[in-house]
């Protein structure tokens, strides 16, 4: 429902950054792929199938993220070998589009110590940028979104010096980010807050009024 209220407001560029199942969702979904730039969360060969199909019979493109399970064991494959498999397998069908990856830390959100935040992202990076490097080596795609929570804001910035490119790829806030300011600025110094104002209407939602934002916060 969030989604279908952010494409009436304007907005053109969605991530629903989880995975969507059932035959009637994937049906709104795949409609919904025609009225804005969706991208979804994918972590499973049958789901990918089912996309497929429904994008198919509405016309429509649907962008997919190959979820990564770095740490907050809910959803995602946890093998490398896994995601180059599911990337391919959405290489091959006509209305999906492989976009990249999905690798979310949000757990580490809760981690106070940015000692251990900063530990646990640098193992992060390591397999991330072991996957990067698979799906180089097979020749899958080179436009990568990487979409990682980093860990209640800032971990990021202490271990790269403030660069977005930890992982080789791009690094945004995105969905939950606009729910997250206040945790952000709880957590973070003046670098953080700067960071967060600085996305709020470009990186988290792209829209000419802003009026989708703002109703929800």
């Amino acid at each position: 429902e969030e989604a279908i209220d952010l494409a009436d407001s304007g907005i053109e560029d969605i991530l629903i950054a989880n995975q969507i199942v059932g035959e009637e969702k994937i049906a709104r979904l795949a409609r919904l792929a025609g009225a804005c730039r969706l991208t979804v969360c994918v972590d499973d060969r049958e789901n990918i199938l089912a996309l497929q199909r429904a994008a198919c019979f509405a016309g429509n493109v649907i962008h997919c993220l190959v979820e990564f399970e770095i740490g907050m064991q809910r959803c995602g494959v946890s093998e490398a070998e896994e995601v180059a498999e599911l990337a391919e397998l959405i290489g091959g069908c006509a209305n999906l589009t492989f976009d990249g990856i999905q690798a979310y830390a949000g757990h580490l959100s809760h981690e106070i110590s940015s000692e251990e935040r900063e530990a646990e992202t640098a193992k992060n990076a390591c397999r991330i940028r072991d996957l990067l490097s698979l799906l180089e080596k097979r020749g899958i795609g080179r436009q990568y979104r990487n979409l990682q929570d980093k860990g209640g804001g800032g971990t990021v910035h202490r271990i790269a010096g403030g660069k977005l490119s930890l992982y080789g790829c791009d690094v945004r806030l995105a969905g939950s980010a606009v729910f997250a300011i206040a945790l952000y600025f709880d957590h973070g110094g003046q670098r953080q807050r700067r960071s967060c104002r600085s996305r709020r209407g470009s990186e988290i939602l792209r829209n000419r009024s802003g009026d989708a934002i703002s109703r929800w916060l």
